[in-house]
C-alpha cells in the first residue's frame, strides 16, 4: 500500500512537471485510473487557461465588428482589420497547447508500458483520440462564440489579397474583367457558334507563386492550428472517432470564405451584363483563384513523393477531395449565377436578342439546379408589376410578349415555362379593346418580325395559333421534372414548340372571339 501511495505521489509530481518516468511503471495495473486522471487534468487545463485565452483573443473587437452574423464586409479594414494579426497569434498559441498535451499523453503512455511497446502504442492512440474529442467538445461549448465566422473572415481577407496579387501578376486591374478572351467566346455564343475549347487558358499560379512561401505557410498554419495540426485532424477523420471536430471548424471557415467569394464574384462579373457569357469566365476563375487558395489552406498541394512525403494513396485521396470541393464550388457558381439571371430575366427579355448570352448562361444553370419554379414566379411577378399596368400601351405589351416568346423558346425549347408565363399576358390582352387593332398593325406593317426572319413564328404564338393557354396549376408545380427531356431536345426545339397554322388561321381564331369584336377602320 505504501509503495502504491508513493508511486501515485510521484506520478502527481511528474504530472505537474509535465514529464513521466519510471515512477509510472508501478502504476501499470491501474493504468485506466491514471489515464482518466490525466485526461481530466488536461480538460481542466484547457477549460481554465487555453480556451479563455482563445476566446479573449478572438473576441476583443469592438461591438461593431463582433455583432454581424455574416462576413459580407470582411474586406472592411476598419471593421475587420484586427483579425489579420489576432487570428494567427491566437490559433498558434492554441495549437501549441494542443501539441503540448499530445506530447504529454505520448510520454505517459510510454512510461506506463515501458516494457511493452505494443501496449504503449495502443495507449498512445487511445489517449490521443480521447484528447481530440475532449478538446473539440471544449471548443464547441466553451470556446469563442463565433470562432468559425472569425476565422472565415480571416480567410476571406487572405483570399481577396491572393486575388489582387494574381491580378497584379497578370498585369490586370483587380476590379476589372479577368479574361479578354471571354469576349470572343461571348460573341461566338451570340452568333450561335461553338466556343473554341482549344484556346489556351491563362496560366494558373499558386499562392506561393503569387505571394511567396512564407505567406502561403502562414495561411495554412491557421487552418492546421484550428484543427490541432493536420496530422491530428487527418488521423481522426480516417478513424471517424469523433475527434475531428476542430478540423470541421477549419473546413467550415474556409467554406464560408469561398462561398462569399463566389457570391461577390458572380455579382461583379455578371450583374446587369447580358451581352456576354459569364459562366465560362466564372469557371476559369474557379480554377485560378478559389481552388488554388483551397489547396494551400487545406494542404492539398503535395503529391506522392513531394515535400510532405505523402504516398500514392495520399495523393489519390487529396485529388479526390479536391475534386469534391471543385464540384461543390461549381454548383455554387451555377446556383448563384442562375438566381441572379432569374431575378434579372425581365430585363434580359427587354434586351433580347442582344441578351442571348445571358439566356444561354441561365439555361446551363437550370440544368444543374432547381430554379425553374423560382424563374416562373419571379417572371410572372415582374410582368404583373412592370408590364400589365393600366398606363402601359397595348403595343408595348404585345412587343414585350413577342420578345418573351422568343427568349423563353431559347431558354426552354419544350415550351413549358412559356405556357405558364404567357397565361396572365393572354388574359390581360383579352381585356384590352385595342389588342386586335395593334395585332393587325403588326401583321400589316411587319412590326412583329423585327427584321430577323422570326416574326411569323412569334405572331403565331402571340395570337394563340398553338392552342396553348395558361397551364393549369400553380407556379410551384413547374420544376425540373416538368421540363423533362424537352429542355435539351434534338435540333434545339426539345420536341416542343407550337403547332403552326399560319397568321391567317391564328387571326381568325382571335376574330371569332366575341371579346374582340371591334369596328376596324374601313370596315
Amino acid at each position: 500500500m505504501t509503495d502504491a501511495s508513493s508511486a501515485w505521489r510521484a506520478y502527481l509530481a511528474a504530472s505537474a512537471a509535465g514529464t513521466y518516468g519510471a515512477e509510472c511503471a508501478s502504476l501499470r495495473d491501474v493504468a485506466d485510473v491514471v489515464e482518466c486522471h490525466f485526461l481530466d487534468a488536461r480538460d481542466d487545463d484547457f477549460a481554465s487557461t487555453h480556451l479563455p485565452r482563445l476566446r479573449d483573443a478572438l473576441s476583443r473587437a469592438d461591438a461593431a465588428s463582433a455583432a454581424p452574423g455574416t462576413i459580407d464586409d470582411a474586406d472592411d479594414d476598419a471593421t475587420h482589420g484586427w483579425v489579420d494579426a489576432a487570428v494567427p497569434a491566437a490559433v498558434d498559441a492554441f495549437a501549441r497547447a494542443i501539441a503540448d498535451a499530445r506530447a504529454r499523453a505520448a510520454n505517459l503512455a510510454t512510461a506506463l508500458h515501458a516494457s511493452d511497446p505494443r501496449a504503449a502504442e495502443h495507449a498512445r492512440a487511445r489517449l490521443d483520440a480521447e484528447l481530440a474529442a475532449r478538446v473539440g467538445a471544449g471548443v464547441a461549448t466553451r470556446g469563442p462564440a463565433r470562432l468559425s465566422s472569425v476565422v472565415a473572415t480571416y480567410f476571406s481577407r487572405r483570399l481577396t489579397e491572393f486575388e489582387r496579387a494574381l491580378a497584379a501578376l497578370r498585369g490586370r486591374d483587380p476590379d476589372g474583367d479577368d479574361d479578354a478572351a471571354s469576349d470572343d467566346d461571348a460573341a461566338a455564343a451570340a452568333a450561335g457558334a461553338t466556343m473554341d475549347l482549344d484556346r489556351p487558358t491563362p496560366p494558373i499560379f499558386s499562392c506561393k507563386d503569387a505571394l511567396g512561401a512564407p505567406w502561403a505557410d502562414a495561411v495554412a498554419a491557421v487552418a492546421t492550428g484550428v484543427g490541432g495540426g493536420r496530422e491530428w485532424t487527418e488521423r481522426h477523420e480516417a478513424r471517424d472517432d469523433g475527434g475531428c471536430a476542430l478540423g470541421a471548424v477549419a473546413e467550415a471557415a474556409v467554406a464560408k470564405a469561398l462561398e462569399l467569394s463566389v457570391r461577390k464574384t458572380v455579382s461583379a462579373k455578371a450583374k446587369g451584363v447580358f451581352d456576354r457569357r459569364a459562366l465560362p469566365r466564372l469557371l476559369r476563375w474557379l480554377d485560378a483563384v478559389p481552388l488554388q487558395f483551397l489547396a494551400t489552406t487545406l494542404g492539398m498541394t503535395h503529391g506522392a513523393g513531394g515535400p510532405s512525403g505523402r504516398t500514392d494513396a495520399d495523393a489519390a485521396a487529396t485529388a479526390s477531395k479536391l475534386a469534391e470541393w471543385r464540384s461543390r464550388l461549381e454548383y455554387a457558381i451555377h446556383e448563384h449565377l442562375g438566381a441572379l439571371r432569374v431575378s434579372e430575366f425581365f430585363d434580359v427579355i427587354v434586351e433580347f436578342p442582344d441578351s442571348v448570352p445571358a439566356v444561354r448562361d441561365l439555361r446551363a444553370c437550370l440544368r444543374r439546379t432547381t430554379l425553374h419554379a423560382q424563374l416562373v414566379r419571379r417572371l410572372r411577378s415582374a410582368m404583373q408589376s412592370r408590364l400589365l399596368v393600366a398606363g402601359a400601351p397595348t403595343a408595348d405589351i404585345i412587343e414585350q410578349y413577342r420578345l418573351t416568346i422568343r427568349a423563353l423558346r431559347a431558354l426552354d425549347p419544350s415550351g413549358v415555362v412559356l405556357r405558364v408565363v404567357s397565361g396572365p399576358l393572354k388574359e390581360y390582352l383579352r381585356e384590352r379593346k385595342d389588342t386586335i387593332r395593334c395585332v393587325v398593325t403588326m401583321l400589316m406593317g411587319g412590326g412583329g418580325g423585327g427584321g430577323d426572319g422570326d416574326g411569323g413564328d412569334d405572331v403565331d404564338a402571340l395570337l394563340g395559333a398553338d392552342g396553348d393557354d395558361a397551364v393549369e396549376g400553380s407556379d410551384d408545380e413547374i420544376d425540373r421534372d416538368d421540363v423533362g427531356a424537352g429542355w435539351e431536345g434534338p435540333g434545339g426545339d426539345g420536341g416542343g414548340g407550337s403547332a403552326r397554322g399560319g397568321p391567317r388561321r391564328a387571326m381568325e381564331a382571335w376574330e371569332n372571339d366575341p371579346e374582340f369584336t371591334v369596328d376596324l377602320p374601313g370596315g
